[in-house]
């Protein structure tokens, strides 16, 4: 899914044309969120074992499958992020058009039905 904001400037686009779009990280990823990193004793983890930085895991919380970034490892526990790897930052695009077309249907179907749901991205 694209970002929201990505989405609207790159609306009108025609083929040649440059435009840098910026996103605040409020409008990109959101804040980082101190609340999403846990660390966790290998044992309580299935393969926790073989777990390095920069594996991802996908745990269950509040009844919910989450995916978690390994960013700290250590012989008995790692520490886990759920955080988006660009959260908390404001983003620029330097977009060139190479080619353009109007959204299909289907792509038009999906962006109202995101829209009623909320955020794209969090």
């Amino acid at each position: 899914m694209m970002l929201r904001g990505l989405a609207e400037g790159l609306k009108g686009l025609k083929k040649g044309e440059k435009r840098k779009i910026f996103l605040a990280a409020t409008e990109a990823y959101g804040f980082y969120n101190p609340l999403l990193v846990r660390e966790c004793p290998r044992e309580e983890i299935s393969n926790g074992g073989q777990l390095e930085v920069g594996n991802e895991v996908v745990m269950r919380t509040d009844g919910k499958r989450k995916t978690f970034r390994v960013v700290q490892a250590t012989s008995r526990s790692v520490t886990l992020d759920a955080n988006h790897p660009l959260a908390g930052m404001d983003l620029v695009f330097d977009i060139e058009a190479t080619d353009a077309r109007y959204a299909t249907s289907e792509e038009i179907a999906e962006s109202q039905v995101e829209e009623q749901e909320g955020p794209l991205l969090h």
